[in-house]
């Protein structure tokens, strides 16, 4: 899938639906979210190579694209925290083109807004890189993270950062992936932090065997539905550090599907302006990352959705990449950045450091 992404480009400035990478950069587009993903999975690809001399290669040259990534990516977003997306000069500016390929505009518009979620992979991908080369930002990075999102009042991780617009509210993903990024930077305060976030997906947020969780707390525009989406990546740091097997029953009545694929939405959630029938709609960015659930629980129930996931990617793969979901038969970045990651985690790479 990485070397398929490299490969689906073509000259600058690039299309932003279409082009996939920029050899020059390392850059697989201009937002940080994708492009964290894509180089730490670079990283976990290279730790897979073996130890043959060809094997050697291919994993030193994972490793400079992947650092060629970190420093233009910083380069480009980073500004006391990673700004959410940066036009580069790199890909075409938004034109009529993304609405009428069936995306929503707002995503590719350029964002000084600082993001938990997005800053938290960062920390993860940096905290990677820093082990397997020697890139030393991970401590300005991941302090920052902290300074930005962490309510110390609250004991909870806010969706964005601190003197940034718009209305301030917390949802469980931003909860989960301070979690996982706290674990890989390590250190008294990440801890506690961890800690409290938690506890705070649990007490607070539903993430307890006798309830069903929320993904949203707080002021905010519009109608927030809970979603597999949110709910798996707060399974899966839940269950690093204890028995997560109620929330996994919860996960599977709600949005298991005949053929063992986890829908966007829950059977019983109503229709959605965006998507229609949201539990008929399975996203493949999901299936990946509840396969790591399956390994972060010891996989026991896994395997069905695991043959499920290889067969739907049997009957919509196209040129080796992923498309957005069933009902959206588009290859888009962002549907092969981020399971290029998932697919490639496992549990023990968030061990406390």
């Amino acid at each position: 899938m990485i070397s398929n992404a490299k490969v689906n480009t073509s000259g600058r400035p690039l299309d932003l639906l279409e082009d996939l990478y920029d050899s020059k950069s390392g850059l697989t587009g201009e937002g940080v979210w994708h492009n964290v993903h894509f180089g730490a999975a670079q990283l976990l690809a290279a730790r897979r190579m073996g130890s043959d001399p060809a094997g050697k290669v291919i994993a030193a040259e994972l490793r400079a694209s992947a650092q060629r990534l970190g420093d233009s990516l910083y380069d480009l977003n980073y500004d006391r925290g990673f700004r959410l997306r940066t036009a580069s000069g790199i890909w075409k500016t938004l034109d009529a083109a993304v609405e009428n390929g069936g995306e929503r505009p707002g995503f590719y518009e350029p964002s000084r807004d600082r993001r938990c979620v997005p800053n938290a992979a960062a920390v993860i991908f940096y905290s990677l890189l820093s082990e397997d080369t020697d890139d030393d930002r991970i401590g300005e990075i991941g302090e920052k993270f902290l300074d930005l999102f962490f309510d110390e009042k609250l004991g909870r991780f806010r969706r964005g950062a601190v003197g940034d617009s718009g209305p301030e509210y917390w949802r469980s993903v931003d909860q989960a992936m301070a979690i996982l990024a706290c674990k890989r930077f390590g250190g008294g305060r990440a801890a506690a932090c961890c800690q409290a976030a938690a506890a705070t997906l649990r007490a607070e947020f539903g993430y307890c065997s006798d309830e069903r969780p929320v993904n949203h707390m707080g002021p905010f525009p519009g109608t927030r539905r809970r979603n597999s989406w949110h709910d798996s990546f707060a399974v899966f740091a839940l269950a690093l550090d204890g028995d997560a097997s109620d929330l996994v029953d919860t996960m599977r009545a709600d949005y298991e599907s005949e053929d063992r694929l986890l829908a966007h939405q829950a059977r019983d959630a109503g229709t959605s302006p965006y998507l229609g029938d949201g539990s008929a709609v399975h996203f493949s960015c999901m299936q990946a990352v509840w396969g790591a659930v399956g390994r972060a629980t010891g996989g026991a129930g896994f395997e069905m959705h695991r043959a499920a996931f290889q067969n739907f990617d049997a009957a919509t793969l196209r040129d080796g990449l992923m498309v957005v979901a069933d009902a959206c038969p588009n290859v888009r970045l962002w549907c092969n950045a981020e399971p290029a990651f998932w697919l490639l985690v496992e549990p023990d790479m968030f061990k406390n450091n």
